[in-house]
C-alpha cells in the first residue's frame, strides 16, 4: 500500500472518534445490505470488505453474507460490536462516554442508527460495551418512547458529555433540526434507586436480594 492509507477495508464509516482516555480511534462502519459494525481502527488493520461485512463472509456478486470463511485471509479485522438490519439500516458512529452525569454510562461507546427505514423518521440510540462487544439501546424519558427522528451524528462537550443531532427530514434540508442532551433518566439520583426507575420501591428490594 501507500504511505497515507491507515487502515484497509472499511466499507463506509461514518462517523469517528478518538476515546479521550484510551486514544482508540473507534468508527461506525455501514454495511450493505445486513450488518452494521463497530471498529477499533489500528495502523495497517484490514476490516475485510470486500470479503466480509460484519464477522460474514460477503459476496460480492449477490450482496449476501453466510458464514462460510474457508480460504479468508487470517489477518482480516472483525469489528468489537455489530448488529443486523432488524434493527436498523445505517450505524451513525458516535463517541466514548467520558461524562460525570451518568455513571452508569462511563466507557461505554454512545452510537446510534439512522433510521429503521426511510419512510418515516425513526432513529434509534445505542451504546455498546466496548469490553463485551455487546450493544444496548437508550430508554428515551420514563416512558420509554421512540426518538422519532432521523439520526444524523453526535457532538460531545468539553465535559464529555454527549448530545445527539437529529432531524424529522430524511435529506439535509428543512428547518427540522435538533441537538439534544443524553441526560439521567431521573432529574436527581435518589437514595435507594438501585435500578434508576426513578422511584424506591419492592423491584429495588428484589435487585437488592437477587445480588
Amino acid at each position: 500500500g501507500i504511505d497515507e492509507i491507515y487502515a484497509y477495508g472499511l466499507r463506509n464509516p461514518f462517523r469517528f472518534c478518538f476515546d479521550s482516555v484510551t486514544g482508540d480511534l473507534i468508527t461506525g462502519d455501514a454495511g450493505q445490505n445486513y450488518i452494521e459494525e463497530i471498529d477499533i481502527i489500528v495502523a495497517g488493520g484490514n476490516y475485510g470488505w470486500n470479503l466480509k461485512e460484519g464477522t460474514f463472509r460477503f459476496d460480492p456478486q449477490t450482496g449476501n453474507v453466510s458464514n462460510y470463511l474457508t480460504g479468508l485471509p487470517s489477518a482480516l479485522v472483525d469489528p468489537i460490536a455489530q448488529y443486523d438490519h432488524d434493527d436498523g439500516t445505517a450505524v451513525i458512529g458516535g463517541y466514548v462516554y467520558r461524562g460525570s452525569a451518568i455513571p452508569e454510562l462511563a466507557g461505554k461507546y454512545v452510537l446510534g442508527d439512522f433510521s429503521t427505514g426511510f419512510a418515516n423518521p425513526a432513529g434509534r440510540l445505542f451504546y455498546a460495551d466496548i469490553n463485551m462487544g455487546t450493544i444496548h439501546e437508550f430508554i428515551i424519558g420514563l416512558d420509554d418512547r421512540n426518538l422519532n427522528l432521523y439520526l444524523k451524528g453526535f457532538g460531545q462537550d468539553r465535559s464529555g458529555e454527549t448530545y445527539v443531532l437529529a432531524s424529522q427530514f430524511l435529506g439535509p434540508y428543512g428547518t427540522g433540526g435538533v441537538v439534544l442532551k443524553i441526560v439521567d433518566l431521573c432529574s436527581a439520583r435518589t437514595p435507594g434507586d438501585i435500578n434508576n426507575d426513578c422511584v424506591v420501591d419492592i423491584l429495588d428490594l428484589h435487585q437488592i436480594a437477587t445480588n
